[in-house]
């Protein structure tokens, strides 16, 4: 007889417990979709400017060639070339934009400087580091 109680015992309990949790948790995930359309947090979501550049190290030219290859959203390209090895700044122009594809700018340095390349592209007063590489010459 104990076993017929156990098998017919009252266990309907589970299933509105369950029910409630799973509704409880469907309005919670509703509300937090509906409250970040309210108020807009996906608004302010800015897409990164883009660009594509070439940089040549010529170490029998002691030089740094660098190329604005893909235009992008970019309006223009800001390279800026640094003497990193703890010496003199040997680099003729350390600073320099580029405004069109296909323009090249070269800088020379001394033999055996290692120096940082940094290429940023540039739209509407965004900024974004497209490309940073080191290297000697």
């Amino acid at each position: 007889m104990q076993l017929k109680e156990f098998l017919t015992g009252d266990e309907r309990a589970v299933s509105p417990v369950i029910g409630v949790i799973l509704m409880v948790a469907i309005t919670v995930i509703l509300a937090a979709v509906i409250g970040t359309f309210v108020l807009g947090l996906g608004d302010n979501v800015q897409s990164n400017v883009n660009a594509g550049a070439n940089i040549n190290f010529d170490d029998a030219n002691n030089a740094v060639d660098v190329t604005w290859t893909t235009k992008g959203t970019a309006s223009k390209l800001q390279v800026v070339v640094e003497d990193i090895d703890g010496g003199s700044s040997t680099v003729n122009s350390g600073s320099t934009t580029l405004n069109d594809v296909g323009q090249v700018h070269s800088f020379s340095a001394e033999d055996t400087d290692e120096l940082r390349v940094t290429i940023t592209a540039i739209k509407d007063g965004q900024k974004t580091v497209i490309q940073q590489t080191t290297d000697s010459v």
